[in-house]
């Protein structure tokens, strides 16, 4: 609400520029407030660790799941791993945007994500797992 109130109150800045650009801009500024409150909320702290290998996740377990389910299980990730995941993953972010929002280094955004992935590779094979338990 907060991101849409300062979209409006500064459209005078907007300049169209393509198609998309309205979009573009109000997302950048509704992004920007969610990840400050996210900050004052929260005061995470993200660790800086070596990179991890990219955790690939199987398409079947992804198949298997519906929407809500992912949302859950992706809202039930540490607060630095869940806000750098939905910037890449879902916000399309890269890992020297992240950095910058977030006051952090590529290194750790990547090594946010990768532990993201790990987490939720292991909580997707953990739902399966007992998923098969109850059916079988």
């Amino acid at each position: 609400m907060k991101g849409f109130l300062k979209a409006f109150l500064n459209l005078k800045n907007f300049s169209y520029k393509e198609p998309n650009s309205l979009y573009y801009w109000m997302r950048r500024i509704v992004v920007n407030e969610a990840l400050m409150v996210v900050r004052q909320r929260n005061n995470f702290f993200l660790s800086i660790e070596e990179d991890l290998p990219d955790t690939a996740i199987e398409n079947s377990a992804l198949q298997k799941i519906a929407a809500e389910e992912l949302n859950q299980l992706v809202r039930s990730l540490p607060t630095g791993y869940r806000t750098v995941f939905c910037l890449y993953v879902i916000d399309g972010f890269d890992h020297a945007e992240i950095a910058q929002q977030l006051g952090i280094t590529e290194s750790t955004s990547r090594t946010q994500l990768a532990k993201a992935k790990s987490k939720l590779k292991v909580l997707l094979e953990t739902r399966e797992h007992e998923s098969t338990k109850y059916s079988g």
